[in-house]
């Protein structure tokens, strides 16, 4: 009895181990993606298709830690466990190391602004973690020289000062898995606006004018 009962500790402990690593994979794939230039759906798409290529032949490992010998369950549970890591080692892989000396500077128009609701993870009992406070994250879109569209995180002074249209540089550097990647502490206003400014157009409009 002594013996199961130890036997199910270490696998519970095994189990939380396991989701703290995976909560912290998926935070450093959303950190790396905002900066690396690739197709989300196209590269999420083939993760996701590996995953479950290997799902056919691994699931059944899964049973020595869920005890559920179910296709069903172990199935699924591998493709989402599998899509993280690989998705996580490939970005962070190619982020690491990048040389941003690689790629020349360049000129981008900023699109618009948003921000997006984040939570930082609480942990409740040593098995359950929860959703904890929210925080926000600031964000430009921006135009690329080739035309596309890429998010930048920015830090919220540079994202006070930015209006849809204003121009912008950045460099960029070639990945060691040869995706390009975007420095976001990089971006540079070359008009920055502030609120001051806006405040005396705004006055100005009206005929007056505030210092």
């Amino acid at each position: 009895m002594a013996k199961s009962n130890t036997k199910t500790v270490w696998k519970w402990l095994l189990f939380g181990f396991g989701v703290a690593i995976l909560l912290f994979l998926i935070g450093g794939i959303f950190y790396i993606l905002d900066s690396t230039i690739v197709n989300r759906w196209v590269f999420f798409g083939i993760v996701a298709a590996v995953a479950a290529a290997t799902g056919t032949v691994l699931h059944s490992a899964w049973d020595k830690l869920t005890g559920w010998g179910k296709f069903y369950l172990n199935y699924p549970l591998h493709i989402v466990v599998a899509s993280i890591v690989l998705s996580s080692a490939f970005l962070m892989g190619n982020y690491f190391g990048t040389d941003f000396e690689s790629l020349p500077e360049e000129k981008v128009i900023i699109e618009k602004r948003f921000t997006q609701t984040r939570y930082h993870t609480k942990r409740a009992t040593r098995r359950v973690y929860t959703r904890g406070a929210p925080y926000k994250v600031y964000f430009l879109e921006v135009s690329l020289p080739d035309g596309k569209r890429t998010d930048v995180f920015v830090k919220k002074t540079v994202y006070d000062k930015a209006l849809a249209g204003d121009t912008a540089t950045v460099r960029f550097g070639r990945g060691v898995l040869s995706l390009p990647v975007l420095d976001p502490h990089s971006l540079t206003l070359l008009h920055p606006h502030s609120k001051s400014k806006k405040h005396r157009s705004r006055c100005k409009f009206f005929g007056t004018t505030r210092s």
